[in-house]
């Protein structure tokens, strides 16, 4: 079982997830009930986009294994894209509960809440994953300072020059995560109306990472919300002309 769990795993992982299936759907029905198969099964049909088959799988797997985090957070991912947002959010904080340093799934849980329209909800968890990261650093730093030398404690490196060189992994994971948590903190205030608050946020989203990946979206906010300001300015000027002249 071992060795063939090995090959579906490289089958996955390589993106070959139809061809995975197919020698997953050669199993015997009652190998196939096997929690291991199920979650190789529904993983694969989740990037298959196969939402139904996925759930089914994902399902039996968790029913068979509950405290593997794993199949939790993906069966989470799966109702999350089925609009299944109650269910969703169960598991998500039934894993970041368990392992709370799983950053992504504040992120998670903060688009749910979003799309379920609890902006106020989604930013607390914005800001917890924020929170988390710099958690993270902390301890992270502190086990490089244990490892090399109490100098690091007197030094002024900060813990991002610590990230940005390497010296500890998952730099980049972290720096993406904190400048999408900000990025969306932006896209919250935004959706209540709160351009100047959304306008802070989204410029520390460009500070925390200038050269990101989806970082031209706050630009783009920043200059929309820049001319909605020059619009209502405007508005404001052309109402002050009219009542002063209002007797002509």
């Amino acid at each position: 079982m071992q060795t063939h769990t090995k090959r579906l795993i490289a089958l996955m992982e390589k993106g070959r997830y139809s061809e995975a299936v197919q020698q997953l759907h050669m199993l015997s029905p009652k190998e196939l009930e096997e929690w291991r198969y199920c979650y190789i099964a529904g993983e694969c049909y989740r990037m298959m986009h196969k939402l139904e088959f996925a759930r089914f799988y994902l399902f039996q797997a968790y029913s068979n294994k509950r405290e593997n985090t794993e199949i939790a957070h993906s069966l989470g991912m799966v109702y999350e894209e089925m609009g299944r947002y109650d269910e969703a959010k169960v598991l998500f904080e039934e894993t970041v509960a368990h392992e709370p340093e799983r950053v992504p799934l504040y992120h998670r849980l903060g688009v749910c809440y979003m799309r379920e329209g609890n902006i106020s909800e989604a930013i607390n968890w914005f800001i917890k994953g924020i929170e988390q990261i710099t958690m993270l650093y902390r301890r992270n730093f502190l086990s490089l300072e244990h490892i090399m030398g109490k100098k690091y404690r007197k030094s002024s490196i900060r813990f991002e020059y610590l990230f940005s060189r390497g010296m500890i992994d998952d730099s980049l994971d972290l720096e993406f995560f904190k400048a999408v948590f900000l990025h969306d903190i932006g896209l919250c205030y935004q959706e209540m109306g709160d351009f100047k608050r959304a306008q802070e946020w989204f410029l520390r989203s460009i500070e925390s990472i200038p050269e990101g990946v989806l970082f031209d979206d706050p630009f783009v906010y920043l200059e929309d919300m820049s001319n909605q300001d020059s619009g209502r300015n405007n508005g404001a000027i052309c109402n002050s002309f009219d009542e002063e002249n209002s007797w002509m």
